[in-house]
């Protein structure tokens, strides 16, 4: 097992030369000059032609690649066009919401999506499966960004029942210890901050989960329907054990390698919808300072994101590959 982590962790250095790579690319070819931004709208050709040297644009762009990779090798991430702060600096602020968010968002979508599968699965063939394989048939397909929309327009703009974005509202003050906000007025035991924050958690966790519960709902179905007409089970039923504990003790826990699949996929998945749910509830993470780089051509930014971001979701498929062994021990890695 061990032998197998180091090797995952050093493949995880290609994947994320290879994430840089293709950003780096992509950002090039966009047909803006980002000098010109950082100058000012108002700047003259040697005001602009002085920022892109002072930002090393004039350089090529093999040479600029290469610079950056050294960078990186001494954790530097380069410093914003737009703030002029160092981007890691900037990601360390950031960050912490957006890790909140996606926790969140991840037990919601399974706890909810693992519920539904089971009961789908065992109430096969009546209307309650009936229901639960439409709801997933139809809400696997709905835009994040429209389903956040609709929340928000409904219980902010209609209802007045939740607040439209943020993370706290303006009058609440909590003393920062990790960044996360329900986390630190826990430990600060500020448990009218802690009420706040769940508020303003419920419509961006809400968007981001059920729009991907849908798929975990059908993984889970399957695969407790496949498990459930296996011999083992009918074995159990006729020694006369519970239902409950012939579901969640012997058919769960064989049913879970597909659901545990399903885990890292929808982590990058919620990851990536986090930029869009970010923006609509001015949520300030990652996300919501990826789309305000992206729309300013920050070149050094949308890189530093994308590198986090692609370790964040290596190490979280790694972590999914470990938890394979915990659910089913006759799995070993050589």
């Amino acid at each position: 097992m061990v032998r197998y982590i180091i090797r995952r962790l050093a493949w995880m250095i290609f994947v994320v030369l290879g994430m840089t790579l293709i950003t780096f690319m992509i950002s090039h070819i966009i047909p803006a000059d980002p000098a010109k931004i950082a100058a000012g709208l108002g700047a003259d050709a040697s005001a602009v032609e002085n920022v892109r040297r002072d930002l090393g644009l004039d350089r090529p762009l093999p040479e600029q690649y290469i610079r950056y990779l050294g960078g990186l090798l001494h954790v530097d991430l380069g410093r914003s066009i737009l703030t002029g702060r160092p981007v890691l600096d900037d990601i360390k602020d950031f960050f912490p919401a957006t890790v909140e968010l996606t926790f969140y968002a991840m037990a919601v979508t399974m706890f909810v999506g693992v519920a539904l599968g089971i009961l789908s699965a065992i109430q096969r063939g009546r209307w309650t499966d009936n229901l639960i394989r439409l709801f997933a048939t139809l809400w696997v397909a709905m835009p994040v960004f429209w389903f956040a929309l609709i929340l928000q327009i409904g219980f902010y703009g209609n209802l007045q029942w939740l607040p439209a974005g943020g993370q706290l509202s303006s009058g609440i003050k909590l003393t920062e210890i990790t960044g996360l906000v329900t986390l630190d007025a826990l430990l600060t035991l500020n448990f009218s901050a802690l009420f706040d924050a769940l508020k303003h958690l419920i419509l961006p966790v809400s968007a981001l989960a059920l729009t991907r519960v849908a798929e975990v709902t059908r993984i889970t179905r399957s695969s407790m329907l496949e498990v459930l007409g296996m011999d083992y089970i009918r074995t159990a039923r006729a020694k006369g054990l519970q239902e409950q504990i012939v579901i969640i003790w012997h058919a769960l826990r064989n049913a879970l390698i597909p659901v545990i699949t399903t885990f890292g996929l929808q982590f990058g998945y919620l990851l990536g919808g986090a930029v869009l749910v970010e923006a609509v509830f001015q949520w300030p993470g990652m996300g919501r300072y990826a789309v305000l780089s992206i729309t300013s051509v920050d070149f050094p930014v949308v890189m530093g994101v994308t590198v986090v971001a692609s370790i964040v979701f290596v190490l979280v498929n790694l972590l999914v590959d470990v938890m394979y062994v915990l659910a089913d021990p006759r799995i070993g890695y050589q």
